[in-house]
């Protein structure tokens, strides 16, 4: 069987999966081949990079592969410290406790309404706006499944990072759940960076219910509507009121890199930082769009990056 037939039928489906975890935690090279080929159905330009997904897989394995700065900063709960330094404590979600061990975890340390999450992980998130519809057997049986969810992010992290896997010192983060006019999740306004410049901002509402979204500019125009599975909202989102101090966050968080999506909230007319983004969906079809004409791929400029890579300064 060809890897583009494991994507037919449900259970195909979980085996190119598995497959593409595995691959990206041993074979990160080969991984972004397959996976781009599949998904584009062309070849994977990776020594002259072209389109955004190309250029992103490229950072991906050179710049950002070997950099512990962004190693942290995918640590939920290491960034803190550096969007503190370099935006401000005011855009931090309060956080309630931390947990060292995922066995430290029980029922009665946590509050009435809480967001726990892994430090280092994905899809290991548990949003409760009220305990008393949780029981303890839920808990137990979600908090196993995190554990077993671990061994393959741990190591893909570890790879990218440069650091082996015991130095992935995790932590269990119970923060303030974050609500916003009567929904199950506030609105995600995920905002593209190039260069340290907010670019287009990605808005997602009703991600565990509907599923809408647009891409927006910077001066709040539709600049496009989103692919599947997201479908466009009834009307024009109404610009946050804190929108320009989303903006100036993002600005001073993503100095210094080529790329970062910055994630916020508003929360009653205040801006919350949710997290930096640099592997967006594993760099395989991203949301994308256009913005003054120049698509994403032409925006990412990673000329000097490649430049260094010539030079040997990254490997």
């Amino acid at each position: 069987m060809n890897i583009e037939g494991l994507k037919k039928g449900k259970f195909r489906q979980k085996v190119y999966a598995q497959t593409m975890k595995f691959l990206k935690a041993y074979m990160p090279f080969l991984r972004a081949k397959i996976a781009y080929q599949i998904a584009y159905g062309k070849k994977c330009n990776l020594k002259n990079p072209q389109t955004f997904s190309e250029k992103m897989l490229w950072l991906s394995l050179h710049t950002y592969r070997n950099n512990p700065l962004v190693l942290a900063l995918c640590d939920k709960y290491k960034v803190r410290r550096y969007v503190a330094e370099k935006a401000g404590k005011e855009f931090l979600n309060e956080v309630y406790c931390v947990f060292a061990k995922l066995e430290d975890i029980s029922y009665d340390k946590l509050p009435d309404s809480f967001a726990l999450k892994i430090s280092q992980g994905c899809t290991t998130n548990l949003f409760c706006k009220d305990k008393k519809e949780l029981t303890r057997e839920a808990l137990t049986q979600l908090l196993a499944t995190w554990g077993q969810k671990q061994y393959l992010y741990d190591k893909m992290m570890a790879d990218i990072g440069g650091v082996t896997v015991d130095k992935l010192d995790k932590c269990y983060i119970c923060e303030k759940y974050l609500t916003q006019n009567g929904h199950l999740s506030p609105t995600d306004y995920k905002i593209y960076c190039f260069n340290g410049e907010p670019t287009a901002i990605l808005v997602i509402s009703d991600r565990f219910e509907h599923k809408t979204g647009l891409f927006m500019s910077t001066d709040w125009n539709v600049l496009s509507k989103l692919s599947a599975p997201y479908r466009a909202p009834a009307q024009i989102y109404e610009k946050p009121k804190s929108f320009k101090q989303m903006l100036q966050a993002a600005r001073q968080l993503s100095k210094g890199f080529p790329f970062v999506r910055v994630d916020m909230y508003d929360i009653d007319g205040k801006a919350i930082f949710g997290e930096m983004t640099f592997f967006p969906n594993g760099c395989i079809s991203m949301q994308e769009t256009t913005v003054n004409g120049k698509t994403m791929g032409e925006l990412l400029d990673i000329t000097a990056e490649l430049k260094k890579l010539k030079e040997g300064k990254i490997k």
